[in-house]
């Protein structure tokens, strides 16, 4: 991106993980970036016949939920 002239990004919906990756190459490259963790709340499963049927995962969600907002609260600017 600095090679093409961008100075500011914006990366929202990754997981975790990956937020927190990007974080450390924003602070070690002097970038500016709008960061929002994502989280997975579910998937979706195939049947061998009818429709897709969603399989939610509520607790692990409520999980992913909560440090997707540890994240942004921390790195959200003053």
């Amino acid at each position: 991106m600095l090679r093409n002239g961008i100075t500011t990004f914006m990366e929202f919906g990754s997981q975790l993980r990956v937020q927190e990756a990007l974080l450390g190459e924003v602070e070690r490259l002097g970038l500016r970036a709008y960061l929002g963790a994502g989280y997975d709340s579910g998937r979706w499963g195939g049947r061998r016949e009818g429709p897709a049927q969603a399989c939610h995962r509520r607790a692990a969600a409520r999980n992913e939920f909560d440090g997707a907002l540890a994240f942004i609260r921390r790195v959200e600017a003053p």
